[in-house]
């Protein structure tokens, strides 16, 4: 008699145990929405995790934007330019998300310029607006600037 109430005890003890380590995993699994949604009631529940993965993200995808530039300066018509054309419209015409405007604010400027001098029909100004929102005061100077470029070039 004296196991039953000590495996009884054992057992709510690791049940308890159990679901402290669900509650974790389901606090590991949805982190970044816990954070999205605390973060607007000043709440800070934060992983250390989430930074670290966002900054290597970032820099991921600085990188390949640096490499597209690049590939667009050597000024050569060339298949990995016209991958970089159908994924600037591919991204123009994706749903306007905060990550949309995350991945859009890290794509350097002079990549679609240079897009531009090289085929001046590639990045019509409507999708440059469309990345570009005019509605900002930095972003209409980019949009009138590159609206007198391809105009110069013949594209207007």
């Amino acid at each position: 008699m004296d196991q039953t109430p000590c495996s009884s005890s054992s057992t709510e003890q690791q049940q308890s145990e159990t679901l402290g380590i669900l509650k974790k995993k389901s606090v590991d699994v949805s982190s970044s929405v816990v954070e999205t949604c605390t973060s607007s009631m000043n709440e800070t529940t934060t992983t250390s995790r989430l930074p670290k993965d966002a900054l290597k993200a970032q820099l991921t995808v600085s990188n390949v934007f640096e490499r597209f530039e690049r590939i667009v300066r050597d000024c050569n018509l060339r298949p990995p330019v016209t991958f970089i054309i159908f994924f600037i419209h591919e991204l123009a015409a994706a749903p306007q998300t905060e990550y949309w405007r995350r991945l859009v604010s890290i794509m350097p400027v002079n990549l679609i310029f240079g897009l531009s001098h090289l085929d001046p029909h590639a990045i019509p100004l409507d999708l440059f607006m469309r990345l570009y929102d005019p509605k900002d005061e930095k972003n209409r100077k980019l949009c009138l600037h590159y609206a007198f470029m391809i105009k110069k070039l013949g594209n207007i």
